[in-house]
């Protein structure tokens, strides 16, 4: 469960901003397996408000991205970046970094305001806001940190308010990509190595 602390608030104030996950053990590694592609990840958003709470909306997202930075050695001819890749030079020396989205799903969780009205009101209490969405189908890439880059997933929740900057909380997802290694393209390779 990832949480956010109270924050400023227009009328009432948000005790609590949690975001649960079903199945908690998939979430980080942490021994529970991860999510695959095409797995469905289920949860909800968790809201405890002190006192009644004009919102704008309150929205889930679900992001993948591949980041990557290096350094280029003297004298290396710079390239535009390969495979789809975006590549920028984020200022001036041989530094380069390139970023590749994997996943972007967004939700809303509130319904729209009542006719006329530019905010919908929350009371004050706990409220419970219940979410699913599926993983695509196509292969996903597993996830990653390492010294140069990193392959990472996270959901995150929301919430916007007027006259307040927005306020959010986020958990990772733990992505693994499962290799069939009996598929006639890896045996080709085997048959070709011996």
């Amino acid at each position: 469960m990832a949480a956010a602390g109270p924050g400023p608030g227009a009328g009432g104030a948000v005790k609590t901003l949690a975001l649960v996950l079903e199945d908690e053990a998939r979430r980080g590694g942490g021994g529970g397996g991860g999510y695959c592609s095409g797995d469905t990840v289920s949860g909800q958003v968790l809201l405890e408000l002190a006192g009644p709470l004009p919102l704008r909306g309150l929205r889930l997202e679900a992001a993948g991205r591949a980041r990557v930075a290096w350094s280029e050695s003297p004298g290396a001819v710079p390239g535009a970046g390969t495979w789809g890749v975006a590549v920028r030079a984020p200022g001036p020396g041989p530094r380069r970094e390139a970023e590749v989205r994997y996943l972007d799903i967004r939700q809303s969780l509130l319904r729209d305001p009542p006719e006329g009205e530019e905010n919908l009101i929350l009371l004050d209490g706990r409220h419970e806001f219940p979410f699913s969405f599926q993983l695509p189908q196509e292969p996903l890439v597993t996830s990653f940190t390492g010294k140069y880059g990193s392959i990472q997933y996270y959901v995150k929740a929301v919430l916007e308010r007027p006259a307040v900057p927005d306020q959010s909380v986020q958990t990772e997802l733990q992505v693994i990509s499962h290799i069939d290694v009996s598929s006639p393209a890896l045996l080709h390779h085997q048959i070709m190595l011996m």
